[in-house]
């Protein structure tokens, strides 16, 4: 659940670059009757990010009744994907466009693939646009699956287009047991939009990303157990709450709503944690 930037790539010089090399006379004059088809695509989809629209492009069986969708995924496996593909530098590019590599979608494990926003088997002309394909972990776009928005609170995050990093909307609460752990949920930012809400919420829901946040949670307070009972001998509860309060800090000025961010600023808030629940074990 992070931003990037989208990428400059020329998605009618990336479907080219793709179809290169092709030895078959016949099939590659198909593909190359589709090229406008490849750049009307395009078009659309980007306009339909900046509106938040995704939902409103209509699934495809084929491109122009020309191409099909296997062979639109044959274009993307054997010659965008393959490490020998005419169009694997493009690939590349995208696959790193994710700071640290870190998965964008989970903002959490490391990025392995590219996921389809809109997926091949539904959207074929969008098979290798690049504005269509978000570099991720492989867990999350295993979850994602090939899912296709019918409204727009539907949709999840999309990386290229959803700004979203301006206000809090990741938070957690501690659970108050031995040994304490948290939980996270979305909560609505200030003046926030009702609709990008439930996409908040969907994209949370969907990528599970409450069981992945906790189980690091869980993790988090028993890997600082040992420090803060040696704070605690000579600084007492207030010395607890500026140490989590500084790193909540720390962590929110690299990311706002990292599950990290959520979970020092649950744990510093928290009386019975600051004051002795952390110890219980």
């Amino acid at each position: 659940m992070m931003t990037l930037p989208k990428p400059v790539i020329d998605p009618l010089d990336t479907f080219r670059t793709s179809i290169s090399r092709i030895d078959d006379a016949l099939f590659k004059a198909r593909l190359q009757a589709i090229e406008q088809s490849i750049v009307l695509a395009a078009a659309e989809f980007d306009r339909a990010g900046d509106r938040g629209q995704f939902y409103s492009i209509s699934p495809q069986g084929t491109v122009d009744g020309k191409v099909t969708k296997d062979e639109m995924s044959s274009i993307y496996k054997d010659r965008f994907v393959h490490k020998r593909g005419p169009g694997r530098s493009i690939y590349e590019k995208l696959i790193n466009i994710p700071k640290h590599r870190r998965c964008p979608l989970c903002a959490q494990r490391t990025v392995s693939t590219l996921d389809h926003y809109l997926p091949r088997a539904f959207y074929p002309a969008l098979a290798v646009v690049p504005f269509n394909l978000v570099a991720c972990c492989g867990d999350c776009n295993k979850l994602k699956l090939a899912t296709v928005p019918g409204k727009a609170e539907e949709q999840i995050l999309h990386p290229y287009y959803d700004n979203i990093g301006g206000e809090t909307w990741l938070a957690s609460e501690v659970i108050e047991d031995t040994p304490a752990s948290l939980e996270f949920y979305i909560q609505s930012p200030p003046g926030g939009d009702p609709v990008l809400l439930r996409r908040l919420r969907n994209h949370f829901d969907l990528l599970e990303l409450g069981k992945l946040y906790g189980s690091h949670g869980a993790r988090l307070i028993a890997s600082i157990r040992g420090y803060l009972r040696n704070l605690y001998r000579s600084a007492r509860m207030p010395g607890i709450r500026a140490h989590l309060v500084e790193m909540a800090e720390s962590y929110a000025a690299e990311h706002r709503n990292s599950w990290e961010t959520a979970a020092y600023t649950a744990l510093a808030a928290n009386d019975w944690f600051c004051d002795g629940g952390f110890a219980l074990e």
